[in-house]
């Protein structure tokens, strides 16, 4: 025995050892059978894996892998194969079952392929795959012969290329079309070719057969081509097609009918010569079908932009996004659980069969499995010929064809990483400059505008497929979805606390719902303050308060304005009633009464005469009186005395009487709002005693910093609501009057009645309209100095 270099155990207990000089090999175990493989080469390194297989590196002849099974031999890896380098020498297996291999010139990752890329001769391209009985697959290529692939293995047939379409129908024969003809395969008996019927054309678009024993045959010319009894007729007249259209792809139904994809959001079928089309007018809206699949639950329907669903004559079409996998669609699959399988533009794609209907309903996200060149498919389906691109073995195995290879899944060994990956957070960055990250809150300096933070996900099986989701609370509503984007960038947050958290995703979706947090708060400028804010919410109250006070002090000094000039109106009304027409009448009266004394004391007209003076001279006094009431203001004594004397006047015996209350501080009120408000108390008591029969007036004056108002109230008889609707009886003025008296000095006037319940009258004028205006203080104080 050498120089032993490592030492393993197997998964049976079998102890393994590299020697430096000598080989890999397992030592005899007393009472166990020794396993008879031996690498014969000197190896750095020995480990089992989490499957049981044993890898070896070695001093220059790369690296060497057993699965353990006793038939099965070394299987090797070199440089050439796409290692670093031949020299390797240490081995990891990770938490996630990746293998990493130390080599002399760099790192390498082994990890689990639920991908198999199927071994083709280099060069071969656009791919036709039809599965032949049990697990054998034929592959047909534009530049390279017929080839089987089973177990691994390939064999070539002897049919020449290019074929650029395949068909296995019912009956278990294999149909082989490219420009050179039609070809057909039983038992590993190929058949000799019939010529096409369209001479120097470039391949076969699609081939079926119907149960009745016609093989129909697109060749993207106008219509299509059924073969039967080794004759060709050429079906011209599709109804309801596109002038000119062949069919992409090919069906044959379960009832016999034939099933044809056309482009432009077309499909057909046709049974016993009656073709039935359907299109957009019936939900189909997947651009140019490439894929039809019969499934249990209906028709597949796959094509450019989407995926659809055909029940009956029902068709629902699942619309994707330009960078959905959903789009080019030209293969698919509908596995024994249900599962669909499609080979799109972007990947394959697995659709759980729980998913399916809640997908079409809307009722949730699409939740898919997707395989791309991440996984190890080269290239990317067909999307004209040759097609369909995806097919299902004898033994359960998923078959792809892409335009640069071919390749199989086995649904029911699909690995999975059930690991959620550990979430970090390594940097944060305030406007360009890096700030330190610290155990506690961080605190960010005032003004902080520009945000980046940056995290991080441990998981290596694929990095590139980790994805993330951020939220930084106190600012978002949702999660943000970054995609595998490893940076949140942030503008202007503005001042406040905040936590920032982060998820992540390993490459099978499966998330870390903890993640990683980080709290910080931003510091506020000057402005950005509580105080700041209620300093200028006061301020702008203040400015609107000084304004609503300035436009008030105007509004009152308009109704002044207006006021002094109706007073000014009254008194040369006044004065020219008194000038003129009171002097001329007391004239006449003069020289009637000068009449009267020249017919002497016993004349028979002189007791009539002297009547009609004396009414004369009662017209005369009430007029002057009206002259009077013009002419007056009230600019002596208070209000209540003034309502007072007027009470005192009224109160004509004991069936009446007339109170008067003052309530609050007097003020100086303003003459002509208190002649106008005299002049309202005084109807309202002349109404109450000449029209109510009222027994008890009361007036009340109240007086604050707010308002002036003058009330009164009495028991009489009340005012009939249709009276105070229409604002008093036709031909009397009072109530009218009061109103017109109330609007002058901007005041609000209520009059409460009800027959029988007595009468209200409320007068209220604003206190910068009753009350006289008084200097600021500070022009006092302006004046005091002066002085």
């Amino acid at each position: 025995m050498g120089r032993i270099s490592q030492i393993a155990q197997g998964p049976d207990g079998a102890i393994w050892i590299a020697e430096a000089d000598g080989a890999v090999r397992a030592l005899p175990v007393p009472g166990r059978p020794t396993p008879v493989r031996t690498l014969p080469l000197a190896s750095a390194g020995l480990l089992f894996d989490r499957d049981g297989a044993l890898w070896a590196t070695t001093l220059g002849d790369g690296l060497y892998r057993w699965t353990g099974e006793a038939a099965s031999p070394f299987e090797g890896f070199r440089q050439r194969k796409g290692l670093t380098s031949d020299y390797a020498l240490p081995l990891l297996e990770d938490r996630e079952g990746t293998l990493w291999i130390g080599s002399s010139r760099g790192l390498d990752r082994f990890r689990h392929a639920n991908v198999v890329l199927a071994p083709l001769p280099d060069g071969a391209h656009d791919f036709a795959i039809v599965a032949e009985e049990g697990a054998a697959v034929l592959v047909g290529s534009r530049n390279r012969p017929l080839l089987r692939l089973k177990g691994g293995r390939q064999e070539t047939l002897s049919l020449a290329p290019p074929l650029t379409a395949a068909y296995r129908d019912p009956t278990g024969m294999v149909w082989l079309g490219g420009p050179k003809g039609i070809w057909t395969l039983r038992d590993g008996t190929l058949a000799p070719g019939v010529p096409l019927p369209v001479s120097r054309y470039s391949g076969v678009q699609a081939i079926t057969r119907t149960s009745d024993g016609s093989v129909w045959v697109s060749l993207n010319t106008p219509g299509l081509h059924r073969l039967q009894d080794g004759r060709w007729t050429h079906v011209r007249d599709l109804p309801g097609t596109r002038e000119g259209a062949s069919p992409l792809t090919l069906l044959p139904g379960a009832d016999g009918r034939v099933w044809m994809g056309f482009a432009h959001n077309q499909i057909a079928s046709m049974r016993e010569g009656r073709l039935q089309v359907f299109g957009l007018p019936q939900g189909l809206d997947v651009g140019n079908v490439s894929a039809l699949q019969q499934g249990r639950a209906g028709l597949w329907i796959g094509g450019e932009r989407g995926l659809a669903r055909m029940r009956g004559d029902r068709i629902q079409t699942l619309r994707a996004q330009a960078d959905s996998p959903f789009r080019g669609i030209s293969g698919i699959v509908e596995t024994a659980n249900g599962d669909l399988w499609l080979n799109g533009a972007r990947g394959i794609v697995r659709i759980p069969a729980a998913s399916i209907e809640a997908m079409f309903a809307g009722t949730s996200a699409a939740a898919y499995d997707l395989f791309d060149f991440l996984d190890g498919l080269p290239g990317v389906p067909a999307q004209f010929r040759p097609i369909p691109t995806a097919l299902q073995a004898g033994d359960g195995r998923l078959w792809f064809a892409t335009t640069s290879g071919v390749v199989t899944i086995d649904p029911d060994r699909i690995q999975r990483n059930p690991l959620p990956p550990p979430v970090s957070i390594h940097s944060l960055s305030v406007d360009g400059r890096p700030h330190r990250l610290e155990a506690g809150p961080l605190r960010l300096p005032a003004g902080a505008r520009n945000l980046q933070i940056g995290y991080a996900a441990l998981s290596l099986a694929i990095p590139e497929r980790v994805r993330f989701r951020y939220r930084l609370e106190g600012y978002d509503q949702e999660w943000q979805e970054a995609g595998t984007r490893r940076v949140a960038y942030y503008t202007n947050p503005g001042p406040g606390d905040y936590v920032f958290r982060v998820l992540a995703a390993n490459n099978d979706g499966v998330w870390n719902e903890t993640g990683a947090r980080i709290a910080f708060s931003i510091a506020p400028r000057y402005y950005q303050t509580t105080w700041f804010a209620a300093g200028c919410v006061t301020a702008a109250a203040a400015l609107l308060w000084v304004a609503y006070l300035l436009r008030l002090r105007r509004v009152s000094r308009q109704i002044h304005d207006r006021l002094q000039e109706r007073h000014r109106e009254r008194e040369r009304i006044a004065r020219e009633l008194h000038d003129t027409l009171l002097q001329s009448v007391q004239g006449l009266i003069l020289r009637f009464h000068a009449v009267a004394r020249s017919l002497g004391p016993g004349a028979p007209a002189r007791d009539a005469l002297d009547a009609v003076l004396e009414r004369a001279d009662d017209v005369m006094v009430e007029a002057r009186d009206r002259v009077l009431d013009l002419r007056a203001t009230a600019r002596g004594g208070c209000l209540a005395d003034m309502f007072a004397r007027m009470a005192a006047e009224l109160e004509a015996g004991p069936e009446l009487s007339i109170r008067v209350s003052e309530e609050g501080n007097r003020m100086p009120i303003d003459p002509i709002v208190q002649d106008e408000l005299l002049q309202i108390g005084r109807e309202a008591m002349l109404n109450a005693c000449r029209h109510a029969g009222a027994r008890h007036i009361g007036i009340a004056i109240e007086q604050n910093a707010a308002y002036l108002a003058v009330s009164v109230r009495d028991d009489g008889r009340g005012i009939d609501p249709d009276v105070l609707d229409r604002g008093g009886r036709e031909g009397h003025w009072g109530l009218a009057g009061m109103r017109e008296r109330a609007a002058r000095i901007g005041a609000r006037l209520d009059i409460a009645s009800g027959p029988g319940e007595g009468t209200r009258v409320e007068v209220q004028v604003p206190a910068a309209v009753a009350y006289r205006p008084r200097t600021a203080w500070w022009r006092r104080r302006m004046g005091r100095r002066r002085g």
